[in-house]
């Protein structure tokens, strides 16, 4: 893709961390390529999530582990500026749910050139060019 600065979905973090067959190459290769990664701070709780329910510590700290080695790697706050994207992108697209729109609101307040995910509905938005995998 050549994207210097990008946000990315929770999923392309998934896709890296459990070996996707068919997605961990290109999510890896994105990664490794760009000059900056954004993720939310809610794509951090999203994984951690699964982790807590099934009390897997050892996952935990590999997952923390996994985000301190990708060097270019930002994690965005949730801060006014997000809150303001969030409400503009969910009147915009009211298909939108709420995570979607907070990661894209993270993206905006970054300096991506470009939203990847793997859901292709986000291709919809327009405030920020959205790619698939």
């Amino acid at each position: 893709m050549g994207l210097k600065h990008i946000a990315i979905d929770s999923m392309i973090l998934i896709y890296l961390l459990e070996g996707h067959p068919k997605y961990k190459e290109s999510c890896k290769k994105l990664i490794k390529n760009a000059e900056s990664v954004v993720i939310s701070s809610l794509s951090v709780g999203e994984i951690l999530t699964g982790y807590k329910k099934n009390d897997n510590k050892s996952a935990e700290i590999q997952f923390f582990a996994f985000l301190k080695a990708i060097p270019n790697l930002r994690i965005q706050a949730f801060s006014m500026q997000e809150a303001l994207h969030f409400a503009n992108l969910r009147a915009d697209y009211p298909f939108l749910k709420a995570p979607d729109a907070i990661n894209i609101a993270s993206a905006l307040n970054s300096p991506a050139e470009v939203f990847i995910t793997n859901d292709k509905e986000l291709q919809k938005v327009t405030h920020i060019p959205v790619k698939t995998l």
